[in-house]
Parts: structure tokens; C-alpha cells; sequence
């Protein structure tokens, strides 16, 4: 929506946006049990008029109010990109609005159009009508609707019963020293949707008459040559087709890769699997078992593995089980310089496999020492923690999460499901997961590169889902272990993390760094306050600010050891 502002206004200091109802039906949208629901709202400021908002000309929204709420979403949602809230109006509201306030006030004269976008987040609430209007003057600013603000403004002793209620409802939703307990009932009632309620899931299908399938003149795609048939190559096993069928389809391709006999697919599956856990598979070139790839570093032992899984019925747990339960992996990562030179790339197995974990077991690591990872399985895909913005340089305008502009950051126990349910924009992957080398699903790739770059520091030392596991696991060990001395806790600590006892060395430079920490949160309790309200975990009761900051940065510092970030 453009909006002109009047020739020769006073400065504008905001904007409402009007739902109004139909005229002869009087709903305000087309859906029996439907009404207006904001995400969010965008607003920029230019000397000509825009189609969209411009993110570099984008307006500082300081303040949101309405006319109503639905008594569990507050108007100052919509001011989040991110979407963390979002605002509804009572029911029984029939002209709500809601009114945005800028940070600073907006002068005509040197940009007369605003550009507003305002983001519905379900289709049954798009309203029939509605309107934005420019305001000058002063709103009020309180987070309450108007009814619960009169009440709040009378003295306790006259409020009627009905009065008394409505002030309890605004301190059950509004009181810092209930947050603890909010979150555990959105918690809870997600994982009740997740459990009961249907989400969508991918199918294929088969279309009852296939299409033509041609081979193309030095592939050009309008350049037809030879008709062809679903088939493999001679040397492999051949399809075994079902009674009266003439076609070979999916189904028959999938059992052809799965019969017994099949010299390929499970030796292929086998190898994938050793490469997890080892680095690189007992043949080098996973992507590549034909006369161009590496000869295995043993193939009797790939033979054997792969008859093994056939004969377990494919059973991936039992494969996983028998290899980390080997004798070669439970080998130390250390080795002499002579074996080293003898051979860099251990393709001998003489010492237990080094490498850098992968992005999705960094994030779930650091999730699983705090507490916080949920490892419930399935469900609909997530949206954890990420920068605002990210999603509008790549975005059309649309509704899907392939199309839409604004990240809609999920709340409560969605947060910390483990990294496989994280959504992949492809044109925008997650960026903590790229800056650990998590493929961004633009090609099919077999084996990821793994890198170690500085952006990687940035991502563990800064990015709020690993600051809110490190203050989380500091107030976990305050809380379930204060009677220890402080060296104790660092013992435990380090143990927890890294899976190992500490040299006394490193507990001396534990302890240093620990009561450096102190000492600087002492002097800024300001800043020890904000360290511990990373995140939407609600901070440890009843511990110091200050030890509980110190604690937390000896936490980031564990999280980023090279043996906590690295398999040895």
C-alpha cells in the first residue's frame, strides 16, 4: 500500500491500519470464525512512491497499540520481522485498528510516500476492507486494551468482580515472575499440536499415462532422437517386472536395488555410513564406485559389512551400532610422527578418526549439554534463530516459505528440535548451518567439504541459540551443583563437555578465566543482566546475575574447545 502524504503536513508520527466490515454482511473477513490477524508490519519513506517496502529506507517502528486484543497476542508483535508475536482482535471487536507508531516523526516535505506492507499470517484472516491513514499526534503506548487499561488505571479496592478478573488475565500474561511458567505451557500445548494435529508431507505419485521419454541431440531439450524405455545397464542384475506389466516402474527399480544379489546398493549405503562416523569411507571416492573411483582401503571388510546390513533387513541402528562399538573406532586419534608420515590419511586404521564434526551435531551438541535439545522424533519442519532480514534480498512476495520475504521465527520447544527438522530456504539457507559447511539442497551432493573459518567462531561464540545453551548449562550447574567449589564445578564442567578428565593445567586456566569474568560482571552488572536473558529461556531463578554471566562465558568457552567442535 502507497500512501501520499497531504502537501504542507505537520510531521507524521505514524500510521493505522482499519479493518472494516462487509457492508451488507457485517463480518470483517469472508470465513464464519475468521478475524484480521497481523504478523507484521513493514513500513519505508521516500520521495516517490514504491511498490514494496525499501529495507534501506525501512522506517524504526517504536510502538504498536489496537483497539483490542484476543487476550493472548499483544499488538507489539507485529513490530518483530522475526514474527515472534503476532496481533488478533477480540472477536467481538467490529472496527478494530491498530496503530504504529515511528521511532522518529516522518516530515512530508522531504518524503511525502510511505510504503506500507502489512503481512497476514493465515488466508482466513485477510479482511474484506480495510485502510491505513497517516496520524500526528501523541498515542498512549500501553500494551493493554483499552478496557484492561481503564481497570488498571482504578484504584484495586473498586474494582467489581468482573473487573478483578480482567486484571488478573493482564497479570497472567503480562507478569515477568510468571514467564517461566508461560513458557512451559506454550511448551507443552506445541508439543500437543505436533502430536495431534495433521501437518502436510510430501507424496508422489504415478501419472496413470507415463510420458515419452526421448534422448535429446547434444541435449537440447527441443531436439528429440530415439524413443526410450525405463532400464539398466546389462552388466547389473535385470528388472524383474510383476505379472502383465510392460513398464518398469519406481516400485520395480527400488526392489531391483534391494535384491540380495544387487552388487552396488548396500556396499554404496555401507561405505556412506563408515564416511559419518570415520570421515572418509573404506572407498575415498563415495560419490563414485565406478572405474574412475578409488580402489576400497579394504575391501573384504566392505563385502562383509555390506552382507551383514543386507542380512539385518537394512537395519541402519545395527550397522551404526556394530561400527562405533569396534575396536578401530574406539582407537585414540593420536598417533607417533613415523605413522603420520607412513600414513596422513589413516586409510591403515591405526588410530581412531580426527575431523570436525558436521553443522547439524555442533548445534545438537551444544543443545544436548544445556538440556535444551528436544529429541522427540518427527514433525513438521522448524524455524529456529535467525538474523532478520535474510529472507527479503532473495523473497518474492507469496505466502510459502519458498516465497514469502518474512522469516517467521518459531517459538517455545520448535527452537530446540534437533537440526534435521530445520527448515532449508534454498535460496537462503540457515546461516549458522552454511557457515559449517550444511549443504544448501541447490544440487545433490554425497560428501560435504568441511572447512574451519573464522566465521565459524562467530557462529558458536555469538549466535543466540549457542549464547542461550551456554547460559542455560551455566545455570543448570549453579543450580544442581552449588555446593561444589568452584574448581569442583570446572572439573564437572570440563567433563561433561569434552567427555574427559582436565590436566590440572587446564583447570588453572579455567579458574583464571572464571575469575576474570567475575570481576568484569562486577563493574557492569548491566551487562552480566543482558548475557543472561539471551534467548527465549526464561533465566535460572534465584541465581546471582553476575555469577551466572561469569559461568556462562566459561560455558562458551568449553562449547568451543577444538576437542568439543572435533571427533578424536
Amino acid at each position: 500500500h502507497v500512501l501520499k502524504l497531504p502537501d504542507g503536513a505537520e510531521p507524521i508520527d505514524g500510521i493505522r491500519v482499519h479493518f472494516l466490515p462487509h457492508g451488507e454482511e457485517q463480518k470483517l473477513t469472508p470465513f464464519p470464525a475468521g478475524v484480521p490477524l497481523v504478523t507484521t508490519v513493514l513500513v519505508s519513506a521516500d520521495n516517490q512512491p514504491a511498490a514494496q517496502v525499501d529495507i534501506h529506507k525501512q522506517l524504526v517502528l517504536a510502538r504498536a497499540t489496537a483497539s483490542s486484543d484476543d487476550g493472548g497476542n499483544r499488538p507489539a508483535g507485529v513490530l518483530d520481522e522475526r514474527n515472534l508475536h503476532w496481533w488478533q482482535p477480540a472477536a467481538d471487536d467490529s472496527k478494530p485498528h491498530l496503530t504504529i507508531t515511528f521511532d522518529e516523526p516522518v516530515d512530508p516535505a522531504a518524503t511525502p510516500y510511505l510504503s506500507v506492507m502489512v503481512f497476514f499470517g493465515k488466508s482466513e484472516s485477510l479482511p474484506y476492507h480495510w485502510r491505513i491513514d497517516a496520524y500526528s499526534g501523541h498515542d498512549t503506548g500501553s500494551i493493554h486494551p483499552p478496557a484492561t487499561a481503564a481497570v488498571l488505571a482504578k484504584a484495586p479496592d473498586a474494582w467489581t468482580p468482573e473487573e478483578r478478573n480482567l486484571a488478573l488475565a493482564a497479570y497472567r500474561k503480562n507478569s515477568p515472575g510468571l514467564e517461566s511458567l508461560r513458557t512451559r505451557i506454550a511448551n507443552l500445548e506445541d508439543r500437543l499440536r505436533v502430536l495431534t494435529e495433521p501437518h502436510s508431507a510430501l507424496v508422489m505419485n504415478t501419472a496413470p499415462k507415463p510420458r515419452e521419454t526421448h534422448i535429446l541431440d547434444r541435449g537440447q531439450y527441443d531436439a528429440p532422437l530415439d524413443k526410450v524405455d525405463p532400464g539398466i545397464p546389462r552388466v547389473l542384475p535385470p528388472l524383474e517386472l510383476d505379472e502383465g506389466e510392460t513398464r518398469a516402474d519406481r516400485l520395480d527399480l527400488a526392489r531391483w536395488m534391494t535384491r540380495p544379489d544387487h552388487p552396488l546398493t548396500a556396499r554404496v549405503a555401507v561405505n556412506r555410513i563408515w564416511a559419518l562416523f570415520y570421515g572418509t569411507g573404506i572407498v575415498s571416492t563415495t560419490a563414485d564406485f565406478g572405474s574412475q573411483g578409488a580402489w576400497p582401503s579394504h575391501p573384504e571388510l566392505l563385502d562383509w559389512l555390506a552382507v551383514e546390513f543386507i542380512e539385518s533387513g537394512w537395519d541402519q541402528k545395527a550397522l551404526i551400532r556394530k561400527i562405533v562399538t569396534s575396536a578401530a573406532y574406539r582407537q585414540d586419534s593420536s598417533a607417533s610422527p613415523e605413522l603420520r608420515e607412513r600414513d596422513p590419511n589413516n586409510r591403515l586404521l591405526a588410530r581412531g578418526p580426527r575431523f570436525r564434526l558436521a553443522a547439524e551435531f555442533i548445534r545438537d551438541q551444544a543443545l544436548a549439554h544445556s538440556g535444551l535439545l528436544v529429541p522427540r522424533v518427527g514433525g513438521p519442519s522448524v524455524q529456529p534463530y535467525q538474523p532478520a532480514g535474510l529472507w527479503k534480498e532473495v523473497s518474492h512476495f507469496g505466502s510459502t516459505p519458498a516465497t514469502k520475504q518474512v522469516f517467521v521465527q518459531d517459538r517455545g520447544e520448535k527452537l530446540y528440535r534437533r537440526s534435521l527438522y530445520t527448515i532449508v530456504k534454498r535460496t537462503s539457507p540457515h546461516p549458522a548451518m552454511a557457515a559449517f559447511d550444511a549443504p544448501n539442497r541447490e544440487m545433490c551432493i554425497t560428501e560435504r567439504g568441511v572447512t574451519n573459518t573464522p566465521l565459524q567462531a562467530l557462529v558458536t561464540l555469538n549466535d543466540p541459540q549457542f549464547a542461550e545453551a551456554s547460559r542455560v548449562f551455566a545455570g543448570n550447574l549453579l543450580r544442581e551443583h552449588g555446593e561444589l567449589e568452584p574448581r569442583e564445578r570446572l572439573r564437572l564442567a570440563f567433563e561433561i563437555v569434552t567427555g574427559r578428565a582436565p590436566a590440572p593445567e587446564e583447570i588453572a586456566a579455567l579458574a583464571s578465566f572464571l575469575a576474570g569474568e567475575q570481576q568484569r560482571y562486577q563493574e557492569a552488572p548491566g551487562e552480566a543482566r543482558r548475557v543472561i536473558t539471551v534467548g527465549e529461556t526464561p533465566p535460572t531463578d534465584g541465581l546471582d546475575p553476575v555469577e551466572q554471566a561469569a559461568w556462562t562465558q566459561v560455558s562458551s568457552l568449553l562449547f568451543n574447545l577444538s576437542e568439543t567442535l572435533t571427533r578424536s
